[in-house]
């Protein structure tokens, strides 16, 4: 019993020990990366992916600015599956999510930042890209990025 409690014990010593800084939370890089562009007005996009966490723990001035698109087309041309978006509805019935139909964001949108981080799932720059005037990347960090998309006038229709 003793080697188990031991065992045990160096394990968390080791985990606490890689922590010292302290948890910080998943929202503060999003944050910090954002404040950068210096676009304190606009919405920011994130993927369905990283929306839940990232909004969850951001603070209360980011709070608001944080928005994640639905589109269920899109994500199946993307990636293969609407899961995330179907889940994400359900789940706005019972929880205070901006969850939004891409449609309906971009009439009132005519400018918006989008945060991304390299992971596949997040595929909105690329389709982004495709469709409007202009992306533009603003800011990077490591895998994390913040593109400034602009809509063409005929989709905001």
């Amino acid at each position: 019993m003793n080697f188990i409690v031991l065992c045990v014990g160096l394990q968390e010593a080791a985990f606490w020990r890689s922590h010292a800084g302290g948890l910080r939370s998943p929202a503060q890089p999003a944050e910090s990366l954002i404040a950068k562009t210096k676009h304190d007005d606009l919405p920011v996009v994130l993927s369905p992916f990283t929306y839940l966490s990232i909004q969850y723990y951001a603070s209360a001035d980011w709070h608001n600015r944080f928005v994640t698109l639905l589109d269920s087309k899109r994500a199946i041309e993307n990636v293969g599956t609407d899961n995330m978006e179907v889940e994400l509805r359900i789940f706005a019935a019972y929880a205070p999510l901006r969850a939004t139909e891409y449609e309906d964001f971009i009439k009132e949108h005519p400018a918006f930042l989008v945060y991304a981080s390299n992971s596949g799932d997040d595929w909105w720059p690329t389709a982004l890209a495709r469709e409007h005037d202009s992306v533009e990347l603003l800011a990077g960090d490591g895998d994390d990025r913040v593109f400034l998309v602009h809509v063409k006038s005929e989709s905001r229709q």
